[in-house]
């Protein structure tokens, strides 16, 4: 599934980011040729920029931060580092998880969640990470549209590099962007258990008479594709992993179906973050609509 970047945009492995806190573009608008769903499954959604570890930054400047923060953000947790991951070509990949062996001189510092009084909005934040987040709380929430969050995201961004820069903690070199929609396919509308998985997903089918095995009692796979430039040079990835599960409030079954696009930076300075994260959303709203079946997408209204 190729998604085509203008070539001229594609031309930096590495972004760095500085600038002063002034508004640096248009407000993002939603493309008129994207896939739309008034009812979308969204059980949460996140926007990701990984940089170049922050060897002064400490925990205590963690608090500094969430000083900053805390009149929007007053609640506060403490969760294991996430690691420092790329995406690579023309190289071998292992195709299940891969384990990284590193010697370091001190131990990782922890990633802190700063979360807002209502719980649907929160900060994740660690030496070479930083993380927007928005999250269902309750059945009634709605998923407030990407243009809502990326803006939000890099107005805390630009909180985030005045901070390093009024602390002299060094400047932000990003070499990651993720974008991520994880999606709760509640049973009872369409489906009913995880068998029927065919009726959700059409890149599944339910077996013929003359199959020499039954259906399937769930499914879960993996599926990645390379996002490319208009040249086919690659610029990311875009990961759909399906997991049947069920709801622990109530026992319903459910899948788990999360988009990801995982790649670099499209152009230096915030606006090539911004780009990635346009093509990552693009390539995560046309994949699912690729990757579902047209009864399901009627379910959830599309437009």
């Amino acid at each position: 599934m190729p998604f085509t970047a203008p070539r001229d945009h594609i031309h930096a492995r590495q972004c760095r980011l500085i600038s002063p806190l002034v508004p640096w573009m248009p407000k993002a608008t939603r493309p008129p040729d994207l896939p739309e769903f008034e009812r979308p499954p969204v059980n949460e959604m996140y926007l990701s920029a990984q940089f170049e570890p922050l060897a002064d930054f400490r925990a205590a400047h963690q608090g500094l931060f969430w000083e900053r923060l805390r009149p929007e953000f007053p609640h506060i947790e403490e969760h294991p580092p996430l690691g420092h991951e790329l995406e690579v070509f023309g190289v071998r990949q292992s195709v299940g998880s891969n384990i990284r062996l590193e010697l370091v001189q001190r131990p990782s510092m922890a990633r802190y969640w700063y979360i807002k009084q209502d719980g649907r909005h929160l900060i994740q934040l660690q030496n070479d990470r930083f993380i927007h987040n928005w999250r269902k709380t309750t059945e009634e929430d709605s998923y407030p549209r990407y243009e809502i969050i990326i803006e939000s995201f890099f107005r805390e961004f630009e909180r985030l590099e005045e901070f390093l820069k009024v602390e002299k903690l060094g400047e932000i070199v990003v070499d990651q962007c993720e974008v991520s929609y994880i999606n709760h396919i509640v049973a009872g509308a369409g489906w009913e258990t995880h068998a029927d998985a065919p009726a959700v997903f059409s890149f599944l089918r339910k077996p013929r008479s003359r199959d020499p095995l039954p259906e399937a009692e769930n499914e879960q796979c993996i599926l990645r594709f390379v996002l490319r430039s208009a040249d086919g040079e690659p610029i990311g990835r875009l990961t759909a992993t399906l997991t049947p599960a069920f709801r622990v409030t109530d026992e319903r079954g459910l899948f788990v179906f999360q988009l990801t696009a995982r790649g670099r930076a499209l152009s230096e300075g915030k606006e090539g973050v911004r780009r990635f994260f346009d093509i990552g959303r693009a390539a995560i709203v046309n994949g699912f609509a690729a990757l579902t079946t047209a009864n399901m997408q009627k379910i959830w209204g599309r437009i």
